[in-house]
């Protein structure tokens, strides 16, 4: 028998423990296929989408690759300590370090080269109904199917590179000494646990739910980095040293370390637990973040819904100045309006700029406000202001005025007192040059200006026809009043193109990614159970002589199996639930159906994949333990 021949038979009998090594490389090859296989489509170069589009694929191509890169190192120190008593007795039998680097790198080859051929095909069997689906799901019209050579071409040799430089590199961070410490090493370390450190963690984290439960719109800026900060540490020590330091707790609480099984599962625990911790503690944060992100982005009906009441006005134009080019500009919007068979009507008022201290707000007079609203549709409920009240001028939902402010006009005597928040956007927050104020008619009249600026709105029912209108004028449907030109523009049918393509785009990645993830993560977790496949195999038959029955087995490994799969899932809800009260302040309406759906999709999906693990465990723990029987047995003889 040659030596290939030897590396190959010993794949086909190990072949267990490479199927989910070989599976989730595949996916991950798919998926960066996938994503490659959009950005070079060839309708992308002709407008199709908007650039944001491609350069966040080519952005999540990038993380997508670096994850990948790390999952195969991790897979294969994986694989090596799985079969570190067979590699130890190798050793032992005269191979050489050289062999054992040819022979990891022939079987990563293997392996790597099927993955990579079946994840390309697969791409190439599914492109199109990908392309469908993104093309749906980032509202952007229907991508045809092509024969993706680039795609193909920078895929095979990313991957390549990547499975044979880990394959050279890994096994030099494995030489014998390390394999044959691996099988003695020491297991249980609860000795090290800190108490503090377990009661650092808690700490932690109920500081940073109570921040995150209080916070507001006024204070979420200030207070997200340390909030995310607190919790990434919180959940780290929470999982190294507080769920460990409890299993250690409940060992000395006699009365429930002593009933039924407990005694099995609490020590498989806390061994498990210890094995594990950095693992599960990077699957919560991805599912934390997987969660929130796509709760938000997958609420895109509520997210149009506010854009609505913060774009009230199908097209937005202001005139900073009385040049002649104003009066074209707003003849070319009506002729294109007309064109497309858009009813509408219009509205104007002028907007006046006031020297507040070091800087200038713009103004309107109450009744302009109030015609303002009934055009858009609002119902007018604001009470008339006093001759020296204020009210701030809301340009977004998200806006932010003080409850309590004074206003010292220059050039003037006038001091503002501005007490409360108009309740409608009339303006929008593209069109001025800052947050403003709206004051009484008669006031509006004295108040000297450093210039004045005139509004005008279109306003109609079918607004999200708009799409495409003033593109002269205004490129992507908007022009900002920083942007060096004599006047401001918004087009909200483009707008809101716009801003559902880019949420669905974000939504489309984060579900890909995150997919990845979540195969990764089980398949992490597959790698770490099958490791110790044998050992816990003997020890189930040896405590199998003093009455424990399979079925006392089963239950213990299904704890076992339930606490390691679905712990980290149980707290990223947790950690989501709770980041939900911090993210609906960027909302004016609710997003819990979207998040909630989300969370219970992910939940359905783990519980399923649980259930799929602890099948094929017990399976192949039954086949085990007959041969683990007939060892113990044959030792007892001896």
């Amino acid at each position: 028998m040659t030596f290939f021949q030897f590396i190959y038979r010993n794949m086909i009998r190990n072949l267990r423990i490479y199927v989910a090594y070989f599976l989730s490389s595949m996916i991950s090859v798919m998926i960066f296929f996938i994503y490659t296989l959009f950005v070079f489509h060839p309708q992308m170069d002709r407008g199709v989408v908007i650039e944001n589009t491609i350069q966040g694929m080519i952005a999540a191509n990038l993380i997508h690759y670096l994850f990948a890169f790390f999952y195969v190192a991790y897979s294969i120190g994986a694989l090596l300590q799985a079969r570190r008593k067979e590699i130890s007795i190798l050793f032992m039998h005269g191979m050489t370090s050289k062999q054992f680097r040819q022979m990891v790198l022939v079987e990563n080859t293997l392996i790597g080269s099927s993955a990579i051929v079946v994840g390309i095909s697969c791409g190439l069997v599914t492109g199109k109904l990908f392309l469908m689906a993104g093309a749906a799901i980032m509202h952007i019209p229907p991508l045809s199917f092509y024969f993706p050579w680039q795609a193909i071409g920078i895929t095979i040799i990313l991957f390549i590179l990547l499975f044979l430089l880990l394959s050279w590199t890994t096994p030099f961070f494995a030489h014998r000494g390390q394999m044959a410490l691996l099988e003695q090493r020491k297991r249980d370390e609860t000795s090290r646990i800190s108490i503090f450190l377990s009661l650092f963690s808690v700490t932690l984290l109920c500081s940073s739910y109570y921040l995150t439960l209080t916070t507001t719109k006024f204070t979420v800026f200030i207070r997200f980095f340390p909030v995310v900060i607190m919790m990434i540490l919180g959940s780290y020590f929470f999982f190294t040293q507080g769920i460990i330091w409890l299993m250690k707790f409940i060992k000395k609480a006699k009365g429930i370390f002593w009933r039924k099984i407990n005694v099995i599962v609490i020590s498989s625990l806390v061994i498990r637990l210890r094995e594990n911790a950095r693992h599960l503690f990077l699957a919560t944060m991805v599912f934390t973040v997987g969660f929130c992100t796509l709760g938000i982005f997958a609420s895109t009906n509520v997210l149009n819904k506010q854009f609505q009441l913060d774009y009230p006005i199908a097209v937005g134009y202001v005139a900073k100045n009385k040049q002649a080019n104003h009066q074209k500009n707003l003849g070319l919007i009506k002729n294109e309006l007309s064109m497309k068979g858009i009813h509408y009507t219009t509205a104007s008022t002028v907007i006046k700029y006031i020297e507040v201290a070091s800087k200038e707000i713009p103004i309107i007079a109450f009744s302009e406000y109030k015609t303002l609203s009934s055009k858009s549709g609002f119902r007018f409920r604001e009470e008339p202001l006093g001759i020296y009240e204020a009210m701030g001028l809301l340009t977004s939902q998200l806006d932010q005025y003080p409850k309590q402010e004074t206003y010292k006009i220059k050039k003037s005597n006038v001091e503002l007192n501005q007490s409360k928040t108009g309740q409608h956007v009339v303006i929008p927050w593209r069109l001025l040059q800052s947050q403003g104020l709206i004051v009484s008619d008669e006031l509006f009249k004295q108040l000297p200006a450093t210039h004045t600026e005139v509004f005008t709105g279109f306003y109609s029912e079918k607004y999200i026809k708009t799409i495409g209108i003033g593109n002269s004028l205004a490129k992507e449907g908007r022009v900002m009043p920083s942007d060096h030109k004599n006047y401001a523009m918004v087009v909200s049918g483009t707008l809101l193109q716009n801003q559902i393509r880019l949420y669905r785009m974000i939504f489309f990645i984060t579900l890909l990614t995150t997919i990845v993830f979540f195969i990764a993560a089980g398949s992490i977790l597959y790698f770490r159970l099958y490791a110790d496949l044998v050992a816990e195999s003997k020890r189930f038959t040896i405590v199998s002589t003093i009455g424990y029955t399979e079925r006392d087995r089963n239950q213990a490994i299904t704890w076992q199996l339930g606490v390691l799969f679905l712990l980290p899932i149980g707290v990223a809800t947790l950690h989501s639930l709770v980041a939900f009260v911090a993210l609906q302040n960027y909302f004016a309406l609710s997003i819990a159906v979207e998040m909630a759906i989300v969370i219970i999709s992910f939940w359905i999906a783990h519980i399923v994949f649980f259930l799929l693990i602890r099948y094929r465990y017990l399976w192949n723990l039954k086949k085990q333990n007959k041969q683990s029987r007939r060892e113990i047995h044959g030792e007892l003889d001896y």
